[in-house]
């Protein structure tokens, strides 16, 4: 009896050893083998790193993010994608991260997704540190932001409470996630879109210096014969929802919510139903009713010139016309301009900070709140 379970135990981690094995070579592990400057962990050490997967620091549209340690003591997190193929729309939990299988066309694709993730370095954005392709999806692990998202700290979550973020940083967070996302379109050899950007996916350090996370994951689980609809509907750009064609202005638009966000501490949905950019264009006309948009936190006889400035530019974000959006480095260039401008107003030096004047960026008109689609662009329907 003892030597039929021995048997049934070796054949079971033979097996085991031989689908390790094949995740590893169908996800590209020799060719990203040669790679130096990214980690390539066992799922084992994976496990040890996690704690077996115990400690959840965050969840979206295509996966969990658990919290590890690794043997350097290094704090990392380590995401796990899935998805489930009957709907891109639904996420399916696994047990200990396992998925559903996706198009077998994409599998060859994650080992260049992962080599180009593991040559951006930008300090406004996540660093990926390494991968484990012993699995059906890799997982990643990447830096660990110690003070979680921007979605966190302007609302809570389950957890923790919102908490306080004054005027100043919330501009050194709008600038620096600019500069970031402008980086990613203009600055590496291959252009790479967002896809997703959103509050969740802007990750905050101990000094709460912005760092862009989840580029790249979105376009990795498309396939030919699903609809690509992957990103979070408050956030996504109409255009991309009725044609599916994914382009950088699409980034633009879902960062124009983001601003909003950034200077209401509402969320795209508050309140019930509330609609954040409806309800935000609607108020422009109004001092009282713009003034009362506005996060009572930053709301100060000196701020709010420049909130309204930072919502100027989040409106410009969101035309409808995506050829009249601006480019995100425009985006940046403007920010950068406000917060030189609230710098100088509270007395201090500026050095570094440009100081050419920029074009003006072209704002939709308040009507167009009224014209056809724009309800289905506020309201992503």
């Amino acid at each position: 009896m003892s030597c039929l379970i021995a048997l049934s135990l070796f054949i079971l981690m033979l097996n085991e050893k031989r689908n390790l094995h094949a995740f590893f070579e169908r996800n590209g592990g020799p060719l990203l083998a040669n790679i130096n400057n990214i980690k390539i962990y066992t799922k084992q050490e994976l496990n040890h790193i996690t704690g077996k997967f115990s400690t959840v620091i965050g969840k979206g549209t295509v996966g969990k993010v658990y919290k590890g340690i690794t043997n350097d003591n290094q704090m990392v997190a380590v995401k796990a994608i899935w998805v489930d193929k009957s709907n891109t729309e639904r996420v399916k939990e696994p047990n200990v991260p396992e998925v559903d299988e996706i198009h077998e066309t994409r599998k060859g694709e994650f080992a260049n997704e992962i080599k180009i993730q593991s040559q951006i370095i930008h300090k406004n954005i996540v660093k990926l540190l390494g991968c484990c392709l012993e699995v059906e999806i890799p997982m990643l692990v990447y830096e660990y932001a110690a003070n979680g998202s921007l979605s966190d700290v302007l609302h809570g979550n389950g957890s923790t409470k919102s908490r306080p973020l004054p005027l100043q940083k919330r501009l050194d967070i709008a600038v620096d996630s600019a500069e970031a996302l402008a980086y990613m379109h203009l600055s590496v050899t291959q252009k790479i879109l967002h896809g997703d950007v959103k509050s969740g996916n802007i990750l905050l350090d101990e000094n709460f210096m912005p760092r862009v996370s989840d580029f790249g994951t979105s376009r990795l689980l498309l396939t030919t014969d699903t609809k690509p609809m992957i990103g979070d509907l408050n956030y996504i750009d109409p255009v991309y929802m009725k044609t599916g064609r994914l382009d950088e202005k699409s980034d633009v638009y879902s960062f124009g919510v983001v601003l909003l966000e950034l200077i209401t501490r509402k969320k795209p949905r508050y309140d019930g139903n509330n609609s954040l950019i409806i309800n935000f264009f609607e108020s422009r006309g109004s001092e009282d009713k713009i003034r009362s948009m506005f996060d009572e936190e930053v709301v100060s006889p000196k701020g709010i010139e420049f909130l309204q400035k930072v919502g100027s530019i989040a409106v410009a974000c969101l035309n409808v016309n995506m050829d009249d959006r601006p480019t995100m480095k425009k985006v940046a260039e403007h920010l950068q301009q406000v917060r030189t401008e609230w710098k100088q107003n509270q007395g201090y030096q500026i050095n570094d900070e440009i100081s050419a004047e920029i074009p003006p960026l072209i704002l939709p008109m308040a009507m167009n709140v009224e014209t056809p689609g724009y309800y289905l662009l506020a309201r992503g329907s």
